[in-house]
Formats: C-alpha cells, structure tokens, sequence
C-alpha cells in the first residue's frame, strides 16, 4: 500500500497511488479534516459520505457502519453510500446494518444490481423480511425444542388491558423475543433445553381485540435450580419500568418464585445512615452528604432523560 506512505508524508489524496477510492475535491477536503477518532477506513467513508451530500449525522453513520470493513467492489457500494447520503427519513445504525448485510447477499446473487430506481422504506422493509427468514433457515438446522417447566402463567386484567406471560418453548420463539425486543436472549436457547432455566415474555393485550397484535413489555429469565427470577429486561436490555417490575413481583408471588434480580427506578437513594445523620443534625459531614447526593441524582436525571 504504497498510497499510505504517500499519505503519510504528506501528499495530496487526490493524487496517491493505488487509492481504494477515486475522490472528489470536496471529498478531499473532506478527509483532510476527518476527527482524530477516526480509523483510514472509517476516515475515506466518511470524506464519500459529506462529498456525496450527506448530513454530518448521517456521514457519522456511515462511518460506524460495516461500510468501513472493506473496499473490495468499491463501484457498487459507492453507490450506496451516495444512495444513503441521499435519503432524507431518519435512520439509526441498527437498521442501516441490516440493509448492508441485504445489499451484500443481493449483489453476491445478482452482480450487476444498482441502486436506480430504489427507496429506503422498501429496501429496509424488504431487508429486515431477508434477516427473519434468514434466521430462521440457520434455526431450522439447529432446531430444538423444550418442555414447559412446572411454573403457572401470570394473567391480570386492568380495564381495557390484559397482562400475561407466555413460556418460550423453542429457540425460534427465543430468536422473535430477541429480534423484537433487541436483546440476546437466543443465548440462553441450551439453558433451557436442558433444564436450567425457563424464560417467559411479559405482554400486553387489548381487552377490546385480545387475538390483534399485543406488545412485548419484559423478558424474564427464571432459575430453574433456585426457582429464582435472575433477570428482567425491557427493550434493549433496559430496567423494567415500575409498572412492570410491579407486575413481575406480583407473579412471583402468585407462582412462589423469588425475585433475585435488583429493581432500578433510576433515582439516587441516600444511604440509610447517612440519611439518619441528616435528619439528627449530628455530623460534620452532613452537608457533604447531601450535596453529594443531588450530584447523583441530577446526574441520574440526566442519563435517563437524554
């Protein structure tokens, strides 16, 4: 890679040789005012992505992207990433990814595919459609299936709202669970095909349409060995939210499980003893005490708040 060293000593980017990418000006403009964060790959996609029109929030999209994990058939994927600079709908790194690993599997089968005429609702649509069915053939080989363990389901109605648990009994039920609520409860597939734990998905029905589309709200890890709930997790492995941590206990309770997993409302709590201190007035560092906890507490509101 003779352009490196030609990179290296100073010369124009627009004139190296061997360059994986052919350049625009503004691209080279670009480049040379690329974040010190920044790896060569990630520092040429970046240039092609802001030469190409794209906003810098979408640049640093692409340059976090598997786009950077190669150059090889560099004239179709300059094509995407003008395609991507060009696409005015939000989109987060989760689903750019998706779309990449579906362009590549498209341009692998059909070699002279191009982006003409495509758009970014119906690509992403078509690409997370390929990752299901995609996961579900590699499931199929290695397909397994459990029997429910001896635990009774949850089923509480408020109102207009029905509450349950449903057991997850095979590794494609874990994979959806995974899939829609964006954790890697799939990992836990040979915990329960031998015994060791059970995993149940807390959802939510409307009482007006009980067979219409319900909404996952946690998943829960049981402990088959201790009859112990060591996990609850919401969406992207977040706390469950008081409403639903209430609702698990309220299970556990009924289906005489213990509750081993530890509840964060995301509020700082001073220390029991510091607090006595608090009120009895009786220590030199009590003021320390009670600065110390706003810090935390401002600190906190602001993490779940952003």
């Amino acid at each position: 890679m003779y352009w490196y060293i030609q990179l290296g000593r100073g010369d124009s980017v627009l004139a190296l040789s061997g360059f994986p990418v052919k350049f625009r000006n503004s691209m080279a403009h670009a480049f040379r005012l690329t974040p010190p964060i920044c790896t060569v790959a990630q520092a040429i996609r970046r240039a092609q992505a802001l030469g190409y029109g794209a906003t810098p929030e979408r640049a640093s999209l692409i340059t976090w992207s598997a786009l950077t994990d190669g150059f090889e058939n560099e004239m179709f994927w300059k094509k995407v990433i003008l395609f991507i600079a060009q696409v005015k709908e939000e989109m987060g790194l989760d689903k750019l990814q998706v779309v990449l690993e579906y362009l590549e599997s498209l341009r692998v089968e059909q070699p002279e595919m191009n982006m003409k005429g495509r758009t970014w609702k119906a690509l992403l649509s078509q690409a997370e459609v390929w990752k299901i069915e995609k996961a579900r053939r590699l499931e199929a080989k290695g397909y397994m299936e459990w029997k429910c363990a001896d635990i009774i389901d949850f089923y509480k109605q408020e109102e207009n709202v029905i509450y349950k648990t449903v057991q997850l009994t095979s590794s494609e039920a874990l994979y959806e669970e995974g899939y829609e609520m964006h954790h890697c409860v799939a990992d836990y597939t040979d915990d329960c095909a031998v015994g060791d734990a059970a995993i149940f998905s807390l959802r939510e029905y409307k009482t007006d349409d009980p067979q219409a589309n319900f909404t996952r709200i946690a998943t829960i890890d049981v402990c088959l060995q201790t009859n112990e709930i060591t996990e609850a997790k919401g969406k992207y492995n977040e706390m469950p939210d008081q409403k639903t941590d209430d609702l698990i206990k309220e299970w556990a309770e009924t289906a005489k499980l213990t509750v081993a997993y530890e509840f964060d409302d995301g509020f700082y709590d001073l220390p029991m003893a510091a607090a006595q201190e608090v009120r009895e007035g009786e220590s030199p560092e009590t003021w320390g005490i009670i600065i110390m906890g706003i810090i935390m507490i401002i600190i906190k509101m602001i993490i779940f708040s952003s």
